[in-house]
């Protein structure tokens, strides 16, 4: 039987997220709504705490400010995404970005495993 559930710190009232440890519904960019991932293309992960660089960052600032993370969708390929772009690297870790707008990071490539992570913090699922 399949198993649902809604990640910690999701309003209950929200429709579930996870469904098989798969996202139930299509991931989009919080900014222009463009889809990142199909309904059931990632895998719901919990055990990656990331530090990852927030979107908008102080001016005048001479370090990034970061944010750890630890709920992610996670893909094998960048061919898994309907759409995504990629920044140049940066202290050896790709991040991700919407590839319509550019609004981002929205994730990043682990330069280990090459697998790709999309924090469920960053986007909307619908």
């Amino acid at each position: 039987m399949a198993q649902a559930h809604s990640p910690p710190d999701y309003n209950q009232e929200q429709v579930d997220l996870v469904t098989d440890d798969r996202n139930a519904l299509s991931v989009r960019c919080s900014t222009c709504g463009c889809m990142i991932l199909a309904a059931k293309a990632a895998e719901y992960v919990t055990q990656k705490p990331f530090q990852l660089p927030l979107c908008r960052q102080k001016k005048n600032m001479t370090t990034v400010e970061k944010e750890t993370l630890t709920e992610w969708w996670s893909v094998k390929g960048a061919f898994d995404f309907e759409n995504i772009g990629f920044t140049n690297a940066s202290d050896g870790v790709k991040y991700l970005v919407c590839a319509d707008c550019e609004v981002g990071p929205v994730g990043f490539l682990c330069p280990e495993t090459h697998t790709h992570f999309v924090a469920l913090s960053r986007v909307k699922n619908r």
